[in-house]
Parts: C-alpha cells; structure tokens; sequence
C-alpha cells in the first residue's frame, strides 16, 4: 500500500472510531455548564461583539454573565454558528460538536506522524480514554480547545523543523484561538519555546508575541466592556477559590494521581507491550504508596476508607488501581525522556508534566477537562512505549484498544445517563405539579442541566436576592447537585422523585466517590458501581422564607460548582 492510501485508510479508522465513540451519545441531555455556553451562544447571536453582556442566574442569584463565567467565548461563537444550521437541539449540537473532536483526533494523527511508525495507534488510544470520550459528549469548550492546541503544536513543529515561517504563523494564531477558546492554552507558550529552544531557532519565540497580543486585546477589551479584563478576573477567582478550600499539596497531588490513572485508564491495559523494567515499577510503587496514604490517612478529598461496616473495599480498589495507571503515565513520560533525549521527547515530557501541574496544583480544582488536553501526548507516548517507533510493527498491539474502548463507552454512557436524568427530572415534576393545579408555586433549587430544562419550559429556580417564599410554595431539592442552601427547618417533606441511573459506572456521585467536573465534590474521576441514582426531595414551605435577608450567610456556606 503505498503512503496516500495507506493515510486515507488511516482517516477512515479514526472517522469510523470517533463515530463509534460519540455518536451514541448525540441525544445527550444539556449538561454541567453546557447551558453557559449555550446562553452566550443566544446573546452572540442577537449582538456578536457584547457576547457575555447579559444576566444569568448561575450562583444562586441574577449577576453579569461577565462576572460568572470563567471561561473565554470561543466555543459560544462556535455554537452559534453551528446553530444557524443545526438550530439548538441537543441533537443537532452534539452532532455539530463531531467537528471538534474529529478535528482534534486528525490533529494527533498528523502530530503523531512526526514522532512514531504507528500514528494510528497514537490518535486512537487518545481517544479510547474515558476523559475524551466524555468531554467530547459535551458542548463545552474543552475538546474545541484541545484541537486548536495540537494542530498549534503540529504546524509548530514543522514549522520549526523545516524553518517555515508560514507554518509558525499558522501555529501562533492557532495557539491565540485555543486561548480565545479556554484560557488553559497558555500553557501552549512554555510548549512551542521549549520546542524551538531545544532546535536551537531562539529567533522563532518571536512568533508567540501574536497569540500573546491577542490576549492582551482581548484582555483590553473586555476590560472595556466590561469593567474588568476578563482572563486576569478568571485567574483571580481561581485563585480565590482555591484559597477558600486551603488544600494541602499533598492532598491535591493525591487526587491529580486519581484524575489522572482514571482519565487515562487504558495505560494498565498496555503494559503487557511496554518492556521497561521501569515503568513496571512504578506502576507497583504507586499502588504501594496508595495502599499505604489510604490505610494511614483514612481517606482522601472527603472520602473515607473506614465506615461502620469497615473498609470500603470499592473506594480502595479504585483509588489503587487509578494511583497505579496515574504512576504508569507519569513513569512513561520520564521514561521516554531519559531514553531518547531530543526535542520531540522533551516536548511531550513537559506535555504531560506540566498538564498534570495545572490541573493538580494550579487549576481551583482537579477535573477530566483541565487534563483533556494531555491525551494527545498520552496517545504518542504509548505507541512509544510500545515499541511503535520502529518497522514491523505487529497488529497484534492493537488488542489493548478493544477494553480502552469499552471502558470509555462505559464511562460516556454513564454520565449520558446521569445528563438524561436532569432533564427527566425537569419534565416529570414541572408535568406532574401542573397537572394538579396547585395554587402552591413551584421552585428548583441547582443549577447545571436541570436548570437549563427547568427555565426553557417555564418553570422558576430560586433566586436568593430576589425570591420569597411562601407557607405552602413547593421547592425542588435535588440531592446531586450544588447550591443547595435552604433553612431545613422552615420546610417539611411533601414528595420524593427517584430516578434509577445507568448501572455499572458512575461520573458523580457521592456515595460512589466520583466527580469527572470537579475533585472537590469527591476525589475519583469516575467509578465502577451498581447502584447510583438520583433523588429530588420536595419540600413544602411551612412559614414564609425572605430569602434575600438570608442571602450573606446562604451565600457563604453555597458549594461551589465545576470549572467554568
């Protein structure tokens, strides 16, 4: 087979296996902060240069979109024109959203090319994880991100190689696009420098001034718009947020090692092809080590291993073999380093490193999505370690991808069943409380999909500078969820609505361990249960509640929610 039919297979196996991944999954209920983007999708569409000039009622109360949201506006352009064709529907979006991640796929491909014999293999394991196929299920803007960074990295390299100016171009206007998109792409910078700098081409870093410009315009005008630029707000509240939780660096480097053996699973189903007496040791020494923290610690990120009827032998599995696949990748990546020296193992070292720093010691919190960007490295560093690099390379290598995709397809279903819930919740209660023509108001408490479904069919979520409550009104308590700050006292029990989930995994819930959004609900990015599912308790009110008076102190104590 020569070399352009041998690629136009290639592209027509990843198609195929990111259709696989994904398409199941197009009728995903609107999730987390998907709704977020959505909404600054609408506003762009009525007036495309103030696109967060609007209020949203997303911490508990009606506030500048500017101030909520944490995120650049990237991704809401992107739906907005994707909805000019596609219109708003879940279907239509997560379809639109096949664009992203087949972009990003293509773009480890063609990365992959310059760094193994077996790019195939390298794209496919990126997105045979389970942190891909579950943030490629949303419509946020982490996979659009990802795939703007490594098609930067792509022409970067290339560019640097072949001393192509065009090419350099291409990549720092690629890398502004990827911070226009999420805020994360800046770590794009120490990347491409390290890269060049290592060729010895000092003169390229010239071209990061363009993405650097960019931000600093968007920085400048938004500051314009509205009264403060918006990626210096984002870094301040992250900063705040994490100084309001005070965790210690052991803790969170702890739970990185969790997120990270959990997003990247499939590392454990490799080693029996990875001959490096290193790695294999590793992978041991972390699981010892994580053995050793739990059983002395008792626990971690609020999840205790002792409970009345003794250990909680599911947490400890999970948190063992996740510690074990997390030391496999950190393994891998040194052990690529040590052995090849060079520009190429250098990039992907700090890849990985400085991707696992983020997200564990610098981002607020850990989650799936601040490490998503990690899988195209992940994905190049097995087909390394495996013995890609060279000729001949056996097929029969390939058998791993068969359990890394099963998982991934678990995990994705898990969370596309817990997504469906929120939007079966919104519809059977407002259903059934209008049917029974109370003259009782009804309120949602929450946020995420359930108060996307909630408000586009009419019902009221809570407003805490604004809302009364009065003896008889109704609220809505979803247990799995953020936000949820009620005197308890004042209500009473009137109903419960349980929804059973998807058996078999669980992306967050707090009896399982998990939280894919966001480690400070729970310190596992996914788990393997049977049992997990979602409850609504309705309240009754019994005396008239002023919300508005309690507001400082209800604000106070409120959950924060995932990375906006």
């Amino acid at each position: 087979m020569n070399i352009q039919a041998s690629r136009i297979a290639q592209a027509a196996v990843l198609t195929a296996a990111v259709l696989l991944l994904l398409a199941p999954f197009a009728g995903k209920a609107f999730h987390i902060d998907d709704p977020m983007y959505i909404w600054a999708a609408r506003q762009i569409l009525d007036s495309p240069a103030d696109f967060y000039g609007f209020q949203v009622n997303w911490e508990g109360y009606m506030a500048p979109m500017a101030e909520v949201m944490q995120n650049p506006p990237g991704v809401s352009y992107f739906i907005a024109a994707a909805s000019t064709v596609a219109g708003f529907g879940e279907y239509g979006l997560h379809i639109a959203f096949l664009i992203p991640a087949l972009a990003a796929a293509f773009g480890t491909l063609a990365l992959a090319r310059r760094f193994t014999a077996s790019p195939l293999l390298a794209s496919l394991v990126a997105i045979a994880t389970p942190v891909f196929a579950v943030s490629a299920s949303t419509v946020m803007s982490d996979v659009l991100m990802v795939a703007f960074w490594v098609w930067s990295i792509e022409t970067w390299v290339s560019g640097t190689d072949k001393g192509d100016h065009r090419r350099l171009a291409i990549a720092a206007t690629l890398a502004g696009l990827g911070i226009l998109t999420k805020y994360n792409a800046v770590s794009l910078f120490p990347l491409l420098a390290a890269y060049s700098l290592m060729k010895r081409r000092p003169g390229h870093l010239l071209w990061l001034l363009f993405p650097a410009l960019m931000l600093l315009g968007f920085e400048a005008a938004t500051a314009e718009m509205y009264g403060r630029g918006l990626f210096s707000k984002a870094a301040a509240y992250s900063s705040m947020i994490k100084g309001l939780l005070a965790t210690g660096a052991a803790e969170k480097g702890f739970t990185g090692l969790l997120f990270a053996g959990g997003s990247f699973l499939p590392v454990l189903f490799f080693l029996p092809f990875i001959r490096n007496f290193k790695v294999y040791a590793a992978v041991i020494l972390f699981a010892s080590v994580a053995l050793i923290v739990l059983l002395l610690s008792g626990g971690v990120g609020g999840m205790r291993v002792y409970r009345e009827g003794g250990l909680d032998w599911a947490f400890m599995a999970h948190a063992i073999v996740f510690s074990a696949a997390g030391g496999g990748l950190l393994a891998i990546a040194v052990s690529d380093l040590l052995r090849e020296r060079d520009p190429k193992a250098v990039l992907l070292f700090l890849w990985v490193a400085g991707t696992f720093v983020f997200s564990g010691f610098v981002n607020w919190t850990t989650n799936g999505r601040t490490l998503l960007p990690m899988a195209p490295a992940f994905g190049i560093l097995i087909a390394r370690a495996t013995g890609a690099r060279r000729a001949g390379f056996s097929s029969w290598r390939l058998l791993p991808l068969l359990p890394a995709f099963l998982v991934a397809l678990l995990v994705s279903a898990a969370d596309f069943s817990l997504a469906n819930s929120a939007r079966e919740a919104a519809r059977t209660l407002l259903t059934r409380y209008s049917q029974q023509n109370s003259a009782s108001a009804l309120w949602f408490q929450g946020h995420w999909g359930l108060q996307y479904y909630v408000e586009a069919w009419g019902g009221r979520v809570i407003d805490w500078r604004s809302t009364v409550l009065k003896r008889g009104d109704l609220v809505v308590i979803p247990l799995n969820n953020y936000d949820l700050v009620l005197p308890l006292e004042r209500l009473s029990l009137a109903d419960k609505l349980s929804l059973p989930l998807m058996s078999g995994a669980s992306t967050m819930h707090p009896s399982a361990g998990s939280s894919f959004y966001a480690s400070i609900r729970n310190p596992l990015p996914f788990a393997f249960c049977l049992d997990a599912g979602e409850d609504y308790f309705i309240m009754r009110v019994r005396e008239d509640i002023d919300l508005p008076a309690l507001l400082p102190g209800a604000i106070s104590k409120a959950r924060r929610g995932p990375d906006r």
